[in-house]
């Protein structure tokens, strides 16, 4: 499908590798004029993969991979306290009580759906949405 979008728009096949997207998309739907990149966005939401330009290749790149190197302290220059990195976690409150994702279920006549997550407990009234033209 990515490679359906991006030769519409004029990316030949040569410059576009693929071939480590191995997940079927069962339904998509354009469901609005659309340019290809915000396409392929929803399926990157959907689907985690990233794509990167490598000189005039580009290549899909599923995010779920293990690492390719590991960075170790000797290799990384010091920050301003001289510790090699530092660590961040968020605030309760910072994070989504709750999660919905709306998308066309095809067991209902591809007619939208609303699934929702719930944090139990949470302290925050923050909602995320997100859209998929997925069934």
């Amino acid at each position: 499908l990515v490679g359906f979008l991006a030769g519409r728009v004029g990316i030949p096949a040569a410059r576009l590798d693929v071939s480590a997207l191995t997940q079927p998309v069962e339904g998509f739907g354009l469901i609005a004029a659309q340019t290809a990149r915000q396409a392929i966005e929803a399926l990157q939401s959907a689907y985690f993969f990233d794509l990167l330009e490598s000189g005039d290749m580009l290549r899909a790149q599923p995010r779920a991979e293990a690492a390719v190197i590991e960075i170790v302290d000797a290799v990384v220059l010091p920050l301003e306290n001289g510790s090699a990195m530092t660590q961040a976690r968020l605030q309760e409150l910072e994070l989504p009580e709750r999660v919905e994702v709306q998308h066309f279920s095809r067991s209902r006549s591809y007619n939208t759906s609303l699934q929702r997550a719930v944090m139990p407990g949470s302290a925050s009234a923050m909602t995320v949405s997100l859209g998929l033209p997925l069934s």
